[in-house]
């Protein structure tokens, strides 16, 4: 009799233990999950059911176009619009200089050429491209890149961005980044060329030139060029996007380095 006590004792304490631990795993369970949930809420920074892409086409015999552009659900129509039309001017800008250099040509081709009234598709190309940087209930963050060749020794490109604050409706300007800051310019110019002379130290590696002076020479040209392409103007920073924490400042071509260098960047903590 005794022994049986004893032995219903131990049963009811395994019991209740494995009980206990069902009840953490399940608690654990149930919270591992809403954590995980709200993990991909957080992070799905691009929610591209927002997002409607329209192509690009053209009439124009001198040059063909390829990509698309972005027209936003949770925006205002006015930001959709600005988007097309500086879409549309770009294009325009593209196929009218590629039908005066194609005419230009013909104009002056010796009588041993032979150059047709129209360029061979493919022969000048003008292309749009867009990096979501944000696109969901609260923002909208892009980067556009209009591509464009149209004679001469290599293409163009030309930077534009677009940042809209859903909720209130409005235009994400930089002055809305820095409101404590009426110098913000200069506060931007000084981070983004301490940045960008770092990067291209970095970059820029003395084993590559055969002696020092081809080396600091190269350095000394490209210094040249972040001074003036980050002076505390509007135009200066006038490409940029916002990811969390932080703005990204964009460079074009030329802005602060030769050509070979192509644009550049700047990752600015807020």
């Amino acid at each position: 009799m005794k022994n049986h006590r004893i032995l219903s004792i131990i049963i009811f304490i395994i019991l209740v233990f494995v009980l206990f631990k069902l009840g953490q795993s399940f608690y654990k369970n149930k919270n591992t999950s809403v954590s995980e949930e709200n993990v991909i809420v957080e992070e799905k920074l691009v929610d591209v059911s927002f997002v409607n892409e329209v192509a690009l086409t053209t009439n124009s015999k001198y040059g063909s176009v390829s990509g698309t552009y972005p027209q936003f659900r949770n925006a205002d129509p006015s930001f959709n619009d600005k988007i097309k039309n500086a879409m549309a001017i770009a294009q325009a800008e593209f196929e009218n200089n590629a039908k005066e250099n194609w005419n230009a040509r013909r104009k002056t081709a010796t009588l041993a050429e032979k150059i047709a009234e129209f360029p061979n598709p493919g022969d000048f190309v003008f292309s749009i491209k867009t990096d979501y940087i944000q696109v969901n209930q609260n923002t909208v963050s892009v980067l556009m890149s209009a591509y464009g060749f149209n004679g001469g020794a290599h293409g163009y490109q030309v930077l534009y961005s677009y940042n809209y604050n859903v909720k209130s409706g409005r235009e994400i300007n930089m002055t809305d980044l820095f409101l404590n800051d009426s110098q913000y310019l200069s506060t931007v110019s000084d981070y983004s060329r301490k940045d960008l002379l770092s990067q291209f130290q970095n970059k820029i590696k003395r084993a590559d030139y055969d002696n020092d002076a081809d080396y600091k020479s190269t350095l000394q040209s490209i210094t040249d060029m972040i001074i003036p392409g980050t002076e505390p103007t509007v135009d200066n920073f006038s490409v940029f996007t916002l990811s969390p924490g932080f703005i990204n400042i964009y460079f074009s071509q030329y802005q602060v380095a030769p050509y070979v260098y192509g644009s550049q960047i700047v990752k600015m903590p807020l």
